[in-house]
């Protein structure tokens, strides 16, 4: 027994000594890695405005509320640098640099996740696993195989966090990319607010009440903030101007509020957003965070179903009746389509960056082989 114990640790350890073994090992744990945090990177960056509510939540919960103010900001940082590394794990660029960060980050997220009132067991699971693997391939790094040179393996890193910052902030301004809400365009408002209301746990009978100010049949306008004073006024002109419009159509239109507000705040946000004078209409603040990605968010609705969703900073200007607009009818821009073009313009300059960096490699072969040819001749 203990002879075959032993027989088996020797090779177990010749494996481990083998170096086709270990560069097999290290890049497929580099793909699992850095695919899994590539992923996670993108849901935060394409979503940064829910990435920041989640932040909201956990602050709250360690009882940093001095933080509360930077959520957002942390939510850009968080999902850029899962992103930075995941690309690359995934390019097995920068290796030892990425493995050593992603270690120092998941030591951080696995004493959050611990000092959670309600941990997710299998997150902190995750973590302990990819601490192990992320120290695997921090030790084996040398044996990683590159794409690019250290000339400019550097700049992937860096080009990588930049590129996710400023797409986390498209989609701040613009909605997200990849809309993962119940409340897609093309849905029926109710249904997935009553989706919401259930997944929540909620009296799906009493927000069904609620959801009775929503007009059913034609065209109406719905404008969705989580918390009110909190609301961006800084399209209050192109907001008040789209109130007029529908009153002068004869279109419904309505503010839902997740929080209630004091006469002062109310007066306040008046005063903001130059005497708003549609109606306002206390809702759900859990659901409203859950399908809502700006504050406020405005919604062209047409017999119940959602034609166009826009961001605060994204508001249309209208002047036609709306079946004569654009804005009337459903997109027809491709979700995959328009994630493709994104893939494809972070891409690009990485080609070209290995093709400069090829070059010089090629230029420097090329010289040297003259030099060697002059000297013996």
């Amino acid at each position: 027994m203990n002879s075959t114990l032993a027989k088996t640790y020797h090779r177990v350890v010749e494996s481990l000594e083998n170096l086709t073994f270990r560069r097999i090992v290290i890049v497929i744990f580099r793909l699992v890695v850095g695919f899994v945090l590539l992923r996670d990177g993108f849901l935060i960056v394409n979503d940064p405005y829910g990435s920041g509510i989640v932040a909201e939540g956990i602050i709250s919960e360690l009882g940093l509320r001095l933080l509360m103010p930077l959520s957002l900001v942390l939510a850009f940082i968080v999902g850029s640098f899962k992103v930075s590394v995941g690309c690359c794990l995934l390019m097995g660029t920068n290796v030892g640099v990425a493995a050593m960060n992603l270690i120092i980050y998941l030591f951080i997220e696995f004493f959050v996740l611990v000092k959670l009132d309600s941990p997710t067991s299998w997150l902190i699971a995750r973590n302990v696993a990819f601490i192990l693997l992320g120290a695997l391939i921090f030790y084996w790094r040398k044996h990683s195989v590159k794409i690019y040179t250290k000339r400019t393996e550097w700049v992937i890193e860096l080009y990588s966090f930049a590129f996710s910052v400023l797409f986390a902030a498209h989609c701040y301004i613009s909605l997200p990319m990849l809309d993962t809400t119940a409340a897609k365009e093309g849905n029926s408002m109710k249904s997935a607010f009553l989706t919401e209301a259930k997944a929540l746990g909620m009296d799906t009978a009493k927000v069904g009440r609620e959801l009775e100010c929503l007009a059913d049949t034609g065209y109406s306008f719905v404008l969705l903030s989580r918390h009110l004073p909190d609301a961006s006024t800084m399209r209050k002109d192109e907001i008040n101007t789209l109130y007029e419009y529908s009153v002068g159509h004869g279109y419904p239109f309505v503010c839902l509020i997740g929080e209630e507000v004091t006469e002062d705040e109310m007066r306040e946000y008046i005063i903001e957003s130059k005497c708003a004078e549609y109606p306002i209409v206390k809702f759900e603040k859990s659901i409203i965070e859950c399908v809502a990605r700006s504050n406020p968010e405005l919604l062209i609705m047409k017999d119940g179903t959602i034609t166009r969703k826009f961001s605060a900073y994204k508001i249309p200007k209208l002047e036609d009746a709306l079946g004569e607009e654009l804005y009337g009818h459903q997109s027809e821009s491709s979700t995959g389509r328009t994630i493709l073009f994104s893939v494809i313009a972070y891409l690009l300059p990485l080609v070209v960056l290995l093709a400069y960096d090829y070059l010089i490699e090629l230029l420097k072969w090329l010289i040297k082989k003259i030099v060697m040819k002059s000297k013996k001749s």
